[in-house]
């Protein structure tokens, strides 16, 4: 079981990327929609000296578009490694013109595009050709877009090869989850595998970097909380039994899992990571009626503390891993302290690519004849919540053979051997 105490363990945690040489394999050209956003910013920051992938053109509004890089973006994020010279001179290509990308020999897209402009736009892109990993909600819901998270669904991401633009173009469209749904979904995975799950009551304390830039003003944030934050219920309620679905007939749609959730969304005054505290309602032969309440909590703990993704997964280069001889999987860190996780402490674990969950707690319902357990989760609503989930979405797919040749129209670019 992976566990925390009381320090900080960010040391003892790196992705399988800083242990491969940049030039390890030859790089894909990749292009960012939105590059000069919140999100867009974090993609090139994740990017920067990425084993598999380069930066090679980066997109925006038409009143970026046009402009130097250097010009276009005012620069927020904490790191400035990405900002080398060949970025800060790109040229910002308009987003609505997928030939200007193909010039530029990119061969994947990653989107950092409002639902506003994304629905119409990833479209475009994957129409042309291009494998479009993307952060927004737009394309979530339909039927053949999974919304991939392949620490606990990888097999979903099969889904894509039915997408008509896939079978003409090898072009389509990948999502991953909303910022919160996603450290929650880690967490729930192996409880389902495991016990299977009834019902989900779900708060979230979620960061104000999840409302984008300027975002909210300090006068509705510094000394409040906001028990409202359109539509985010509604992903939450949705979006956790669509990951946990499995593949339909033939293959060509995604069957959601079938249990409830009830959601309460908050904003608070903390700039990164998104806390979700679930309470979890197990079958009625999960455990005993007579169980002992202490031994129900350390059985799920023993398998939150466990749980391993698929070894495809565990071998690409932004699955966050344990600096030891046996590379074991840093997923879920499962902290002991009761006062943890907490986003100041824990939101870069796993250079921002783990879960951390608190202490689990049981409880036997009398009146429904179940046992309940309930704990704490928290994400980097910006990394694994945002842009480092697309970034390990399409490491997956380029290990799959699932990314098209740009210097070849009817080839595919070879899967990567992961070391």
């Amino acid at each position: 079981m992976a566990s925390a105490g009381a320090s900080n363990k960010n040391q003892e945690v790196e992705t399988n990327a800083s242990s491969i040489p940049a030039d390890a394999c030859k790089r894909v050209k990749v292009g960012v929609l939105g590059a000069t956003g919140a999100v867009g910013q974090r993609f090139l920051c994740l990017l920067h000296n990425h084993p598999y992938f380069r930066v090679a053109a980066v997109g925006g509004s038409s009143r970026s578009a046009g402009k130097r890089f250097a010009e276009a973006v005012t620069w927020r994020q904490d790191d400035d490694k990405a900002l080398t010279e060949e970025i800060l001179q790109m040229t910002v290509l308009e987003c609505t013109c997928p030939a200007l990308f193909r010039q530029k020999g990119c061969a994947l897209i990653f989107s950092a595009l409002d639902a506003a402009a994304a629905d119409e736009l990833e479209e475009l892109f994957a129409r042309e050709g291009f494998m479009v990993f993307s952060n927004a909600k737009s394309h979530r819901m339909d039927p053949d877009v999974p919304i991939l998270l392949p620490y606990v669904n990888a097999p979903l991401l099969d889904v894509v090869r039915a997408q008509a633009h896939y079978v003409k173009a090898r072009g389509g469209i990948v999502t991953n989850a909303n910022c919160a749904s996603t450290g929650l979904v880690v967490a729930l995975r192996p409880l389902l595998d495991r016990w299977g799950i009834t019902r989900l009551s779900i708060a979230t304390l979620q960061a104000i970097s999840g409302a984008g830039y300027p975002g909210l003003s300090a006068m509705d944030m510094v000394d409040n909380v906001i028990p409202f934050i359109s539509g985010e219920e509604e992903k939450l309620e949705r979006e956790p039994q669509k990951m946990l679905g499995s593949l339909g007939s033939a293959g060509r749609s995604i069957q959601s899992a079938s249990f409830e959730s009830v959601a309460m969304c908050h904003r608070v005054p903390v700039v990164d990571g998104h806390t979700v505290t679930v309470t979890v309602d197990f079958p009625s032969n999960a455990f005993p009626d007579t169980a002992d309440p202490l031994k129900v909590a350390a059985e799920v703990t023993s398998v939150l503390g466990a749980f391993e993704p698929p070894k495809e997964v565990t071998a690409l280069p932004s699955c966050p891993t344990q600096v030891t001889p046996f590379r074991l999987s840093q997923v879920i860190l499962v902290c002991e302290d009761p006062s943890r996780p907490q986003p100041r402490i824990d939101r870069l674990r796993g250079n921002g690519m783990s879960v951390s969950v608190g202490p689990v707690k049981a409880k036997f319902l009398v009146h429904s004849k179940t046992w309940s357990v309930k704990f704490t989760t928290l994400v980097h609503n910006t990394v694994l919540g945002a842009a480092g989930c697309a970034i390990l979405n399409a490491e997956l797919a380029l290990h799959r053979g699932m990314i098209r040749d740009p210097n070849n129209q009817d080839g595919i670019l070879e899967p990567v051997s992961c070391p």
